[in-house]
């Protein structure tokens, strides 16, 4: 897996963690990259996107590429990676209206029959499960 990563004016600067006779090393490898601008404005939106820097988008394409990917996140990994992920306020709209006042005033739909409802439903669980059950088995989780 590729480590830490320092941008110096356009000199990138690669930790390549490397396993010696049991005892891990760290391999230093300076490159230079020189981007395209057009290249360069995507990594930095997707950067920008992610809240990230372009170094580390672009680590992680390196990454990547090169078959060295890190392990997938745990999904404690993931979660705390979203908690401590702060609000973007484009993503935040106030409230313009009461939900509850919005529910009890909704649309009735007069050919709704919730028994009609439950019954279709059923039958959907049944080959939900029927299928579950079946890749379990093909799977040899069964």
């Amino acid at each position: 897996m590729l480590g830490p990563i320092r941008e110096d004016g356009g000199r990138i600067e690669l930790c390549l963690p490397s396993t010696t006779a049991g005892k891990q090393t760290v391999r230093k490898m300076s490159i230079t990259i020189t981007l395209p601008d057009d290249v360069q404005a995507q990594l930095q939106r997707s950067a920008e996107s992610q809240r990230r820097s372009l170094e580390e988008v672009a680590l992680d394409i390196l990454t990547n590429a090169a078959g060295a990917g890190p392990a997938e996140p745990t999904p404690e990994e993931v979660v705390a990676r979203i908690r401590a992920t702060p609000p973007n306020p484009k993503s935040v709209r106030a409230a313009t209206a009461s939900l509850a006042a919005a529910l009890r005033n909704a649309p009735h739909v007069p050919d709704f029959d919730l028994g009609v409802w439950e019954q279709e439903w059923a039958v959907v669980e049944s080959e939900i499960r029927a299928t579950t059950h079946a890749n379990d088995i093909a799977e040899g989780r069964a």
